[in-house]
């Protein structure tokens, strides 16, 4: 009997014993910031603890239970959820999966233990659920910071890059082809310049959201900086090729952005493009391939797309030592002037001279002003070539007016960059002050283009250089964006018709009857002309019939070196 009293006492203090330990193993799981579930194999029963009801509105008792936690995740976590949870052969330790419970808009991590017997049998295993959304979100926030370009909300030139390489990678060598493509907004930077940051702004995003209806699992857009964007396409085929895309890009944009300040802007583009395993291997030649295509397209025309092919390769690599050359040539001042007359049409006197620039390398070689003035404007050197051509233009017509004292006009182009270069005016005043020059014997050349950026702000300028006693002359009238309606509100002494009108008034009565009516115009507004490019008699004859004020051209004299200038001169005095 004592025995038995001995047993029950003993039962008794080990089953408070455990109601204790129970209940400080449960005090402690309560105190945590997650859920555990314990599933007993042997036993088939499930015990859950700590803030499971926090996570989950049901209870887990049997393994069949487990698949209501499958219904709450996200789709693409389902696999590896179903291989932790139900999996019984070649079990680690440990494992994990991160998911996404829609229920309550959050990401839960499942870390799973198990308990495995000497022979390798699954015994329990522990299921530890805790809540890492503010990790995850932490995470993403930085993947998007280090893939997405937050303008757009496209892909930036980190994940590009990333991608294609792993598509080149993924290929193998095998027939898998990538096509990459770059789009530039062309004049992008004038519309950013003049409309404000805002409206560049806008017209990117207008701009993203066209190129992101191509986004897809074979597609990938992306922007890179500014207005440059990038698509590329693995196996293009159908509406995912680059004929497809670039048709259906250029189609759209045919029509205006309407902006939130209510103006509706109309933008045009470009696209360059490169394949592999076509013409590159590597990710960053394929970028590279296709900007160099890009380039060529910029030359083309606007809504446009070139492929690469090694004939561009050549052209650009040949364009690029040009670049370099004249970035030397700038600096050195390597450069020379030429001067070609322009005489009063009805009296054949000397009106005057136009500047002419010229550059021979230093291989001997004769670079044409169409080729490398242009290069000058992109590569940004055209300011200190600009300035460089009126110091010396004006220091050279200075020593012919100390020797001759002959009045003649000297003409100096001034390009569309140069016109808008802040100190431009100060600088021509502060020239004229140095050589001593009548202001009313300059004439400043613009073409144009000039007139295509903030024509109030080209007027004022042009008013400016015209309140100096400045001549300000159009030069290459007809080839550009003006009109004869036009000229009526602009400043201007002198109308230069360009040679495309000259070479054909001979033959075309259409071309006579377009300079006669140019001519009986600008007459009436007080504006001299100029005829350029007149080689023949004919030419000479029917323009001085038709009015034209003074001929300039091969046929009365070819550009020359200041000192043949001179001996003309002298022939005037």
């Amino acid at each position: 009997m004592d025995e038995l009293h001995y047993k029950n006492d003993l039962l008794e203090v080990l089953n408070e014993k455990y109601i204790h330990s129970e209940q400080m193993y449960l005090n402690i799981c309560e105190t945590m910031d997650c859920a555990i579930l314990y599933y007993d194999h042997l036993m088939a029963r499930s015990y859950v603890f700590g803030k499971w009801s926090i996570f989950f509105d049901f209870p887990i008792t049997n393994q069949k239970d487990l698949s209501q936690i499958l219904e709450l995740i996200d789709e693409e976590s389902i696999s590896r959820m179903n291989e932790v949870l139900f999996s019984e052969k070649n079990i680690k330790d440990y494992d994990c999966v991160i998911c996404k419970v829609s229920s309550i808009d959050k990401f839960l991590n499942f870390e799973v233990f198990f308990k495995k017997s000497t022979n390798g049998d699954l015994l329990s295993k522990i299921i530890k659920v805790s809540d890492v959304t503010e990790k995850k979100k932490q995470g993403m926030d930085l993947e998007y910071l280090a893939y997405y370009d937050p303008l757009t909300d496209l892909y930036n030139r980190n994940y590009f890059v990333k991608s294609i390489q792993e598509w080149i990678d993924e290929s193998g060598g095998n027939n898998s082809i990538i096509s990459v493509m770059i789009f530039d907004i062309l004049n992008f930077r004038k519309i950013n310049d003049h409309g404000g940051l805002m409206m560049g702004d806008e017209i990117i995003q207008s701009f993203g959201k066209i190129l992101k209806k191509f986004a897809s699992k074979n597609v990938v857009v992306s922007r890179f900086h500014a207005d440059i964007f990038y698509i590329a396409i693995k196996d293009p085929a159908g509406e995912c090729s680059v004929q497809s895309i670039c048709q259906t890009v250029f189609e759209k944009i045919k029509t205006p952005f309407h902006l939130s300040n209510g103006r509706d802007i109309s933008i045009s583009a470009c696209a360059g493009v490169a394949e592999y395993p076509e013409e590159a291997h590597t990710a960053l030649e394929l970028l590279k391939y296709a900007e160099i295509a890009l380039f060529k397209a910029q030359e083309y025309k606007k809504n446009s797309y070139m492929y690469f092919d090694k004939t561009i390769l050549n052209r650009f690599l040949s364009s690029e030592d040009t670049n370099q050359k004249l970035k030397e040539a700038v600096i050195n001042k390597d450069f020379y002037l030429v001067f070609q007359p322009q005489y009063e049409a009805t009296s054949n006197k000397l009106r005057g001279v136009e500047a002419l620039l010229r550059w021979k390398n230093k291989e001997g070689e004769m670079i044409s002003p169409s080729v490398f003035i242009p290069m000058a404007e992109k590569n940004g050197m055209i300011i200190l070539l600009g300035q460089w051509v009126l110091e010396e233009s004006l220091r050279i017509y200075a020593n012919w007016m100390n020797n001759y004292k002959y009045p003649m006009v000297l003409s100096i182009n001034i390009s569309a960059i140069q016109f808008y270069h802040g100190e431009l005016v100060i600088d021509i005043m502060n020239l004229i002050k140095k050589y001593n020059m009548d202001p009313k014997l300059l004439e400043i050349e613009i073409t144009e283009s000039v007139l295509i950026e903030d024509f109030s702000l080209i007027k004022e300028k042009m008013n400016v250089l015209r309140n100096i006693g400045i001549k300000v002359s159009m030069d290459d009238f007809g080839t550009g964006y003006s009109s004869l309606s036009y000229l009526s509100g602009l400043p201007i002494d002198t109308l230069k018709i360009d040679k495309s009108f000259i070479d054909s008034v001979s033959i075309n009565e259409s071309t006579q009857v377009i300079i006669e009516a140019i001519l009986k115009m600008v007459k009436k507004l007080g504006v001299e002309t100029v005829a350029e490019g007149v080689e023949t008699k004919e030419q000479f004859q029917l323009l001085r019939e038709m009015g034209c004020d003074c001929i300039q051209g091969y046929l009365l004299g070819k550009p020359m070196g200041p000192d043949n200038i001179e001996q003309l001169i002298m022939k005037e005095i």
